[in-house]
This record gives C-alpha cells, sequence and structure tokens, in this order.
C-alpha cells in the first residue's frame, strides 16, 4: 500500500476520532461546575483534546 495511502487512512480516523471527542456524550461528562487547576472542567477539556489532535495530526504528517 502506498504511503500516502496509509497516511489519509489514519488522518481519515483521526479526524473521525476528534469529531467523536468534541461530542455530546463526552462533552456532558466534563460540562459540570468543577474546577481542575483553576480552570473549568470543560474549557480544559476543549483546550486538552485540541492540543492532542494538532500534535497527533503533527506525528502522522512528519512520519516517513
Amino acid at each position: 500500500m502506498p504511503e500516502f495511502r496509509k497516511k489519509i487512512e489514519r488522518l481519515t480516523a483521526l479526524l473521525i476520532g476528534g469529531i467523536l471527542l468534541l461530542n455530546f456524550p463526552l462533552l456532558a461528562i466534563f460540562h459540570r461546575d468543577a474546577l481542575w487547576f483553576g480552570l473549568p472542567a470543560l474549557y480544559l477539556y476543549f483546550v486538552t483534546a485540541w492540543a492532542l489532535f494538532i500534535a497527533l495530526v503533527a506525528v502522522i504528517l512528519e512520519r516517513s
């Protein structure tokens, strides 16, 4: 299988995973009045999920 095909498949799987991370059932878990490290749990979850998504995209694209 060509390398670009593998990258496309991995990026597609990552996109689906990212959509699931930012969908209702998981957001409902973090939508409460709890504070983590002094920040609302939902905001911290968004920033962490976003940073993880960006890092994984970079790892996939940098692999040769």
